[in-house]
């Protein structure tokens, strides 16, 4: 096909026609830029506004943590509890055994801690060992060596103490409380220690035997003491 010639007006109309399509072109793009920063703004003041809203719905407000309650009731500093070995070693009952000789006691004072009701709590915590040294099987002599032969712990109970003597009618002056509680505590740890070398004897369990009494064979019940006894029936058939 024969190349057509343009007119000049042609050239000239396709020309303006050419411009006016990327003018339109030009505003069409111009106006999705509109569009889109439109709606990225919007996004934007959509974020301030949830992020406004939970602001006020307290979100970025760490939630206050409770303050839990802690006690110490009492002292837990080992100075402050006085050490009872040296006066345990020195009981006379203990003389006729040459504890200072075969014994020795070892005092540590530490802690324990517990949680009550929504409270820690810090209370002292006493431990007391007994120690025998050991000797040479031949030759019965002393060695360095010592093994462990009881050992005890105790916790620390004034209120107690206090309450028993005020039943009994004594009431305990607070000068007078701490010196008083120590005695108690030390006595309470003589006990422990008494207990080990002169331990209570057993009950004499209860028998029943065959006698001849006012010429008549009758079952005789034998109990450990005087006091009242509760005696099963098959024990009192004849």
């Amino acid at each position: 096909m024969p190349k057509k010639k343009w007119t000049e007006e042609e050239r000239k109309a396709f020309g303006e026609k050419m411009k006016a399509a990327r003018e339109a072109r030009k505003a069409k793009e111009v106006d999705e830029s509109k569009q889109e920063a439109s709606v990225a703004n919007e996004t934007v003041d959509a974020l301030l506004r949830r992020i406004e809203q939970l602001e006020k719905e307290r979100f970025f407000t760490p939630p206050v943590q409770q303050a839990v309650q802690a006690i110490t009731k009492y002292s837990t500093l080992p100075q402050d509890w006085p050490n009872p070995c040296e006066r345990l070693a020195n009981e006379p009952a203990l003389q006729e055994h040459a504890f200072k000789q075969n014994f020795t006691l070892k005092w540590e004072v530490g802690k324990v801690n517990y949680k009550k009701d929504g409270v820690n709590y810090t209370e002292p915590k006493f431990r007391i060992e007994l120690w025998r040294w050991m000797r040479d099987p031949e030759t019965q002599q002393l060695t360095t060596k010592q093994y462990r032969v009881h050992r005890a712990t105790f916790f620390e109970d004034p209120d107690a103490a206090v309450q028993v003597a005020s039943e009994k009618g004594i009431e305990i002056d607070d000068q007078f409380r701490k010196a008083f509680l120590d005695e108690m505590r030390y006595l309470r740890i003589r006990d422990w220690l008494m207990e080990i070398f002169y331990p209570q004897p057993a009950a004499r369990p209860e028998s029943v035997r065959e006698e001849v009494v006012g010429n008549r064979l009758v079952r005789v019940l034998e109990t450990s003491g005087y006091e009242p006894q509760v005696i099963a029936h098959d024990k009192l058939k004849i």
